[in-house]
């Protein structure tokens, strides 16, 4: 049962890193009524949003990789399940900073074209929401943590 509620802990909080993003870029569009579309903006934005994005997505890898390579696979799978949470969180944290850089830079310039960012930001981060396949794919379980890990 402690796994299970665990494992839910992890699709909750990395769903809400989701939603503070879409419904900060949501409230951008609609309250301060963000109108134009220039992708030959000469502010500092031009260059900080994309590279932010970048940087954002190769941290993101690294943090993921370097933390699942640190599971050790006798540790309890409880544990397991709470490092991956962490692990997660560091994962979508560069990610959920870009857009919302990015939705910043928006508003600042009343420019459309940085949300285009901020939704690939999002789209990243559900592309990487976290499942119990790619739990079991990604991390060193045992075959007993296989079996109670099917059982929730």
């Amino acid at each position: 049962m402690g796994n299970q509620v665990n494992f839910k802990k992890i699709t909750i909080i990395y769903g809400a890193l989701i939603a503070g993003v879409s419904f900060f870029l949501f409230f951008a569009v609609t309250l301060f009524g963000i109108s134009d579309f220039n992708t030959n903006d000469k502010t500092i934005f031009s260059y900080l949003v994309p590279t932010g994005l970048i940087i954002a997505f190769l941290l993101s890898g690294f943090f993921y990789k370097k933390g699942v390579n640190n599971i050790d696979e006798s540790d309890e799978l409880s544990l397991k399940i709470t490092k991956y949470l962490t692990i997660n969180i560091l994962r979508a944290a560069p990610l959920e900073a870009a857009g919302i850089l990015s939705i910043a830079a928006s508003f600042m310039t009343s420019n459309k074209y940085y949300l285009l960012f901020a939704i690939l930001a999002i789209l990243l981060m559900v592309f990487y929401f976290p499942t119990k396949n790619r739990f079991m794919q990604d991390v060193n379980l045992t075959f007993d943590d296989k079996s109670k890990l099917n059982e929730l």
